[in-house]
This record gives structure tokens, sequence and C-alpha cells, in this order.
């Protein structure tokens, strides 16, 4: 089959001819139809993460082999199943589940492969959707997303399930409180759009864009508009809850205090000068 591969990082992919997979016991072959492109695949792609101080994330410290085949949000057919296989059929089309973990720790008997320390992750640690086939090794991985369209639902494997995560952190959130969600892009604007459908009643959206605070408010989101960079934590896409009647902030937030910050919506003035609070550390 074909994949396309990090072969040296850095350097442009590769088109290669590799084996396909052939599934075994519980293992499922799934033809590739939709892949999406993560920030995270330029990581990969690097080699690295840039840390604070100039300092660097190794990848191949973490465990990361060449030639790798990235790609972790994937959306394709069952194409060939192994033995033990008895929930979905050939030509079943799925959305994948990519956070895979040992299974065999604490974490991932008690359901939480997703912080596993020896993950498996497709397309991090194994094989994943740039090529013709990805092998998953269990059939719970498959998700069924109805009528939903996969173009849409294919990035909600990583994005989807960020936010979403982070809101439930965020849980409940009272009609006299706000959820509070710093930055407007891709991961903010899915934030904004889960949380109404949670029916959260008050969301507010802090950026220095407007024209992603446009989006936003489109999306039923009050905005605040940052002109001065500067905050003391300067985690992007955070959410909390905060109640400005009360200062209620729940157990295990931090309060960041931006300097200099103006909003310049005025149907938001009495947000001026209020502190805000962030979830430490932002999407676990």
């Amino acid at each position: 089959m074909k994949a396309y591969q990090v072969t040296e990082f850095s350097a442009p992919l590769v088109e290669q001819e590799v084996p396909t997979p052939e599934p075994l016991g519980t293992e499922v072959l799934v033809r590739v139809v939709h892949a999406g492109v993560c920030h995270s695949d330029l990581h990969i792609h690097d080699g690295y993460y840039s840390l604070a101080g100039g300092a660097k994330l190794d990848l191949l410290e973490r465990g990361i082999r060449l030639p790798h085949t990235m790609g972790h949000e994937l959306y394709g057919e069952v194409a060939a199943i192994g033995a033990d296989v008895t929930g979905v059929s050939i030509g079943d089309r799925r959305l994948v589940y990519p956070w895979i973990g040992c299974g065999q720790c604490g974490a991932c008997l008690a359901g939480n492969e997703n912080v596993c320390i020896a993950p498996r992750s497709i397309g991090v640690f194994t094989p994943g959707a740039y090529a013709d086939y990805c092998l998953v090794p269990n059939e719970k991985y498959l998700v069924d997303i109805g009528d939903l369209d996969p173009l849409v639902a294919t990035p909600y494997s990583c994005s989807g399930v960020t936010v979403y995560s982070a809101i439930s952190k965020a849980l409940p959130i009272g009609n006299k409180e706000w959820l509070v969600i710093m930055g407007a892009g891709g991961l903010g604007l899915n934030a904004v759009a889960i949380a109404k459908a949670l029916d959260v009643a008050n969301v507010l959206v802090v950026d220095i864009d407007d024209s992603k605070l446009d989006a936003a408010t489109e999306m039923g989101a009050e905005r605040w508009a940052l002109r001065n960079r500067r905050i003391v934590w300067r985690w992007c896409h955070s959410i909390a809850a905060y109640d400005p009647a009360s200062g209620y902030l729940g157990a295990g937030f931090l309060h960041w205090q931006p300097y200099g910050a103006e909003s310049t919506d005025r149907t938001s003035k009495s947000w001026k000068g209020e502190t805000l609070a962030s979830i430490y550390p932002p999407f676990v």
C-alpha cells in the first residue's frame, strides 16, 4: 500500500510502498477515507516540541521512530477484520479513536487509556492515516458517527474530545456563572459550539483577533479583546467557570490578571478589568 512517511525530521514527506497489514485476532484494517491534519502533526514532522526558555522536547527520546506515518484524525471503511472481531463488518464506515494505551497498566484497565504512560496512539506512536490503510488494534476504538458529515466529524477525534474533556472538568456551570474560553482558534470555537450544545448559558471568549471574536459572537458567545499580549498565565484555550457576582471559581482553578486588558465590545464594558480564571494545565 501507499504511505506518506516522515523519513527525516523537517524534510518533505516521502511516498513509500509498504506492506498492507493483515489483521489478526481483535484487529481491524481500515481503508482511509478522510484524514485530518492536526497542528501536532507539524510538531511530529519537526521532531520536537518547543518548550520555555528555548528548550525542546525531543520526540525520538519520547519513542517516535522513523520512518513514521502520521495522521491521528481518521475516518474510514472496514476493509478486513481479525477472527475475534464481531461488532463491525467489512464495508462499515467508522471514525477511529486514536488515543490508545498499552492496555495493561492501571490507567488503561480503568478506561483511561489517554493518560497511559506507554501509549500506542495511532499516528503518533503507531502508523496512522497518511496511508491507504490503517491497522486498528480493537473494534472498540471504532465509532459510528451516524448521519454526521464525516468531513466535519473526522477532526473531532482530536479537537472535539480535547475541548469536551476540558469543559467537562468545568461543569456544572450555573446560569449565573460564566464559562471563559481563552482563544478563539480552532479549539476555542469548537469549545463554544460544544458549550452551547451542553446548554451553558453564558460563554465569554477572550482573544486578540477581532475576526476570531466575530466568529465566536456569531456562535452566541460574548467577547473580550485583549490589546496587550502580556498576561501572567499565557495558556491559550483554557476554560473555567467564573461568577462575576460572587467571584466563585471552584476548586483547582488559578487566577490570572491581564495587563492593560481592554474591551472593545460596547456591549461588554462590564468585563473591563475583571479577573478571569484559567485551568492549569490546559486540556489535560
